[in-house]
């Protein structure tokens, strides 16, 4: 039995232009309920954890937390369920074929309701991942760990680079990309112990400094600029630094009360000269 969406009613809040169900016929709720307790094991694995999921079952109907996570919930486990239900489409919105009068959708009908359904999921998980942000229940979690662990963890990602369809599906590609530019860069320029307060701050904004977030606002930038010409950071080309990251760089050098964490990095030392001493056993003094 679902736990989040537990009635018909409650699943048609989250689902517009349903017609009513005929008395004597299946529900949608019935039909659906063995996709809806699929979608919830899903949403509370991926995104809430369990442990959050089983509170928010419990909060207001009013809460946004629950109100978004069950629109993911929804809308995930209808998505899946579309091809095994008898669907057809009229002017007042969708419902359930139940005689022989009714021609069912097309094909193109269907799959376009399926990838409807997939952007309004998207969508929602977009505006969840934005409210667990601010939930201190949800930072010690494994999946708070998956989202905070680059500089992009929602799926605005995917708004940058232009990206309208399949956003969750092409968020997950473009998300291990992040993570080896990231690699990248805090091994040869920031440092993994300043990019850990960037990603912190990015995922919970709590500094005043205008300092770190314009640092932060250009190596996203920097970030991007790489996906988008799809640099290979194997290669040559990312031996040569752009002018963003080496300025990035200067500003977190020059200030060392602003970024104490990459001034206490092995990282510091590539960009401290190394300093000439003359000795009396030298066979030439250099001025």
């Amino acid at each position: 039995m679902s736990t989040l969406i537990t009635t018909d009613d409650a699943l048609r809040r989250y689902i517009p232009n349903v017609l009513a169900s005929v008395k004597g016929e299946t529900s949608l709720f019935d039909k659906l309920t063995p996709f809806l307790i699929l979608a919830e094991q899903w949403v509370a694995t991926t995104f809430t954890s369990t442990s959050l999921f089983n509170q928010l079952c419990l909060a207001d109907e009013s809460s946004l937390l629950r109100i978004y996570t069950a629109k993911v919930v929804v809308s995930h486990a209808f998505m899946q369920a579309v091809p095994s239900l008898d669907l057809v489409l009229t002017p007042n919105g969708f419902g359930i074929v139940s005689n022989a009068n009714i021609a069912p959708a097309s094909k193109e009908r269907v799959e376009r309701l399926i990838l409807s359904l997939e952007q309004e999921r998207d969508a929602a998980i977009q505006l969840l991942l934005s409210a667990l942000a601010a939930c201190p229940d949800w930072h010690p979690s494994v999946q708070c760990g998956y989202f905070s662990a680059t500089l992009f963890p929602n799926l605005d990602l995917c708004d940058v680079l232009g990206v309208v369809e399949h956003k969750w599906q092409k968020y997950q590609a473009l998300r291990s990309k992040v993570i080896s530019i990231e690699s990248e860069l805090a091994s040869n320029f920031i440092s993994e112990a300043q990019f850990d307060i960037f990603r912190a701050e990015v995922l919970s904004p709590s500094s005043d400094s205008v300092l770190k977030k314009s640092v932060i606002r250009v190596l996203r930038s920097e970030i991007v600029r790489l996906l988008q010409t799809n640099t290979a950071l194997e290669t040559p080309d990312h031996l040569r630094p752009s002018h963003n990251l080496l300025h990035i760089v200067d500003i977190i050098k020059k200030n060392p009360d602003e970024f104490p964490e990459w001034h206490n990095s092995p990282t510091a030392a590539l960009f401290t000269p190394t300093i000439f001493e003359n000795k009396k056993d030298d066979k030439a003094y250099w001025f």
